[in-house]
């Protein structure tokens, strides 16, 4: 700039460079001689610019560099503002991406078809999906502050190129030195105004154009904000209802894991209809005195085997109430509920992991207390055989001299005795015969010969063969 020296310069080198005038531009022109005076030597100080008028001046100095050099000054500083908000449109926009989460539909349904393969992390994201990003520009203020700083700053320099107080005040940002007084910045102010060079309406409209920019970014990123955050909902509605959980992490109705829960359910009451059917067929089964073969081995008893008239139904011990899920669903149906569990983020519940490998062990439904009617029926037996053993005793008895009327053959002893005959002995066929009666008798009296045999085909077997109890 005009008459402009370094003050950390040394006076030789100020001196030498006295006899040119530097412009505000930084462009350095020699001064012309005047008549009647010479350059400056060394040790001395400048005696004046040399120029003889503004227009020599102007002329010498070759104005339009100096408004060039200026103008990129202002230019400098929109481009700056211009790569700041592409800086923080990318750092914006990558918060925006990472702070969504979207897995496709079609994912998810493979996912939840095959559980026990499938990439479980994912899924579980996906129900737990939240939009955790800035919800455009203004949502990251150091970002947005950066921006908007810049641009309004870069808008404010190209503004004040087209004014005198701004132009005043931009020679003192660009090239103000200590001693850049008034009227050196005025004469550099009217170089740019007469000189040319400086395109201050070309400046104005490019930092326009960049407002424009940054509030253009600003709506996308907020329309990607948007977008995103919707993707998210959608990929956390879509999970959640494909497993059949709502937003509150409650099952519902519909969706795998409530399907699923029908389907164990229905199968638990088919199983348990079923138990209930057999106990009440084993019931009538032993009430009518007809075992199948399946029955007689549950129970443990054995064709052949002597009941006498104990009634079998007092043995019986129903142990099957009621069928649980474990013990009606099968292995995979347990790993795939607890699979779908997990990725839903409930709590099971219903299984636990150790009852994959319970799955589906029905066991016996029905105890019988065969030791205790192995006893009772040895008890039986000892009590029938000591009747009939007593009754052999006494009729034994009876035959020296048996009262008349005392069994029914007294009458023939007492005959043969008058007769002076041989009288009876137990050998005798009416002795025998008489005995015979008696333990008649005593077998309906205790059912001596109700035994276990393999009984025909009936009509409500179905053609299921069936053991009889007789």
């Amino acid at each position: 700039m005009p008459y402009f020296q370094d003050p950390l310069q040394n006076q030789d080198q100020q001196d030498a460079q006295a006899s040119q005038v530097k412009l505000g531009g930084g462009q350095s022109i020699q001064a012309p001689q005047v008549a009647g005076s010479s350059a400056a030597q060394p040790g001395q100080k400048p005696q004046g610019s040399g120029f003889t008028s503004l227009d020599k001046y102007l002329q010498a100095g070759q104005a339009p560099q100096f408004g060039q050099e200026f103008s990129a000054k202002v230019q400098g500083d929109v481009n700056k503002a211009g790569q700041t908000l592409t800086q923080a449109t990318d750092t914006v926009s990558k918060q925006i991406k990472e702070g969504g989460y979207a897995l496709p539909e079609a994912d998810i349904q493979a996912a939840i078809a095959n559980p026990l393969q499938a990439d479980t992390a994912k899924v579980k994201q996906a129900v737990n999906a939240q939009f955790t990003g800035p919800m455009g520009l203004e949502g990251s203020q150091e970002q947005y502050n950066q921006v908007f700083g810049a641009v309004e700053g870069a808008k404010q320099k190209a503004k004040s190129a087209g004014t005198e107080a701004g132009r005043f005040t931009l020679l003192d940002t660009y090239f103000g030195r200590p001693n850049y007084t008034q009227g050196e910045k005025a004469l550099d102010n009217l170089l740019l105004q007469r000189g040319g060079g400086l395109d201050a309406q070309g400046l104005k409209a490019q930092a326009k154009q960049l407002s424009e920019q940054a509030k253009q970014a600003q709506m996308n990123l907020m329309n990607q904000a948007k977008q995103r955050e919707a993707e998210t909902i959608q990929t956390r509605q879509k999970a959640r209802g494909a497993l059949g959980v709502d937003e509150a992490g409650n099952l519902g109705t519909v969706g795998a894991i409530p399907e699923l829960i029908k389907q164990l359910q229905a199968d638990n009451a088919a199983k348990e209809a079923q138990r209930i059917r057999q106990s009440d067929a084993l019931k009538r089964d032993i009430e009518d005195n007809v075992l199948s073969e399946d029955t007689l081995a549950s129970l443990g008893l054995q064709e052949g085997q002597e009941l006498y008239d104990i009634d079998l139904r007092k043995y019986l011990q129903d142990q099957g109430a009621p069928l649980s899920f474990v013990q009606t669903a099968s292995p995979d149906q347990i790993q795939r509920y607890l699979a779908l569990s997990e990725m839903a983020g409930v709590d099971p519940g219903m299984f636990k992991p150790e009852d994959v490998s319970k799955a589906g062990q029905v066991g016996s439904q029905f105890g019988f207390n065969a030791a205790s009617l192995a006893q009772d029926v040895a008890a039986r037996d000892a009590a029938y055989k000591a009747e009939v053993q007593a009754l052999q005793d006494k009729m034994a008895g009876l035959l020296p001299q048996a009262p008349q009327g005392e069994v029914s053959y007294a009458s023939g002893y007492n005959r043969a005795d008058s007769l002076g005959v041989q009288p009876p002995t137990m050998s005798d066929p009416a002795i025998q015969q008489a005995l015979s009666a008696k333990i008649a008798e005593l077998n309906q009296k205790y059912g001596k010969g109700r035994k276990i045999e393999k009984q025909k085909t009936s009509e409500r077997d179905q053609g299921a063969p069936r053991v009889a109890l007789k």
